[in-house]
């Protein structure tokens, strides 16, 4: 097996399709949780796409996901836009 970290990954990023199915289906759940897991042993960041309903945001937390993104949080913006929020934050 590769090292994540020969590969200069630092972060990785979990596919909607399961992020969306992770609170419901236990598949999802443990898959889930075996990315988070396994790129936590090798240092490696998650981030997990497609965060839409609370659910899911909860079950990623509770499994130890670092990162999330998805319209539950923010929909997207245009560059432009981004600076001038990043500007009044």
């Amino acid at each position: 097996m590769t090292d994540l970290k020969k590969l200069s990954v630092d972060t990785i990023k979990i596919a909607q399709t399961l992020v969306r199915n992770s609170p419901l289906n236990a598949g999802s759940r443990r898959a889930t949780k075996d990315i988070i897991t396994l790129a936590h042993r090798h240092g490696v960041k998650v981030v997990a796409e497609g965060v839409e309903k609370i659910e899911q945001l909860d079950w990623l937390q509770e499994a130890g996901c670092d990162y999330v993104q998805g319209y539950l949080l923010a929909e997207p913006v245009q560059a432009q836009e981004f600076e001038k929020l990043l500007q009044h934050a």
